[in-house]
């Protein structure tokens, strides 16, 4: 919308000042479909003999069973909790999943221009945006390319809104046919964050995974 700047009993600011606004929305849901490995049911109860990944071999020796009390801390964690690794969906162990991801951005435009002589022009100007997304996932987009994938994590949810503000003041002075006098000046405003539900409500802790911390050697095998 847009016109001249008109305000019964206080301003007419017809053939000299005049205001323009526009206003876009766009709502949008990508997805995909993330497939993987994950472990097969049998092997949740010691049995391997019919692993995808072959027997497992324990001191030399093929073990196609293993009791699931002799699992390490790691290896019970993982067998025993399906939110860390999900049960299979098809097969033995194929784990297939659509994970969305939810944007949406608006875009607002406010200008406003003013003649004070046919010589000399000033005009404002607000370009505002909005965007806002989240999905289940940090690695989201790595779930569109070929080789990668990942597992849902219930108690994850990712968002980054990013919100620019750009104002700009522009000022015209034609002094002669030839000279031409233009002050510009422009701020830009960049508002970004980022949110990550499972840094502060995690999927498990060191206690369930036997590892003290990130790089410890010792940590268990399953």
């Amino acid at each position: 919308t847009g016109g001249p700047v008109f305000i019964p009993h206080v301003y007419n600011g017809k053939n000299k000042t005049f205001f323009f606004t526009s206003f876009e929305r766009t709502s949008t849901v990508a997805a995909t479909v993330s497939t993987g490995q994950t472990i097969t049911n049998a092997e949740r109860q010691g049995d391997f003999s019919n692993s995808p990944d072959g027997i497992p071999v324990l001191n030399g020796v093929p073990t196609p069973h293993i009791a699931p009390a002799l699992f390490s801390t790691l290896g019970k964690t993982l067998m025993s909790n399906t939110d860390m690794m999900p049960a299979p969906t098809s097969g033995l162990d194929t784990f297939t999943w659509a994970p969305l991801e939810n944007e949406v951005v608006n875009h607002f435009l406010a200008k406003i221009d003013h003649y004070f002589s046919p010589t000399h022009r000033l005009f404002g100007s607000l370009w505002w945006a909005q965007d806002d997304a989240s999905d289940p996932g940090i690695f989201f987009k790595y779930a569109f390319v070929p080789g990668y994938y990942q597992y849902p994590n219930k108690n994850l949810e990712y968002t980054w809104p990013v919100h620019t503000q750009i104002w700009t003041v522009n000022d015209t002075y034609t002094i002669s046919p030839t000279t031409v006098n233009n002050f510009i000046l422009g701020v830009t405003r960049y508002i970004g964050s980022l949110t990550n539900t499972a840094e502060t409500n995690p999927l498990f802790g060191n206690a369930q995974v036997g590892i003290n911390a990130v790089g410890d050697v010792g940590a268990p095998n399953i």
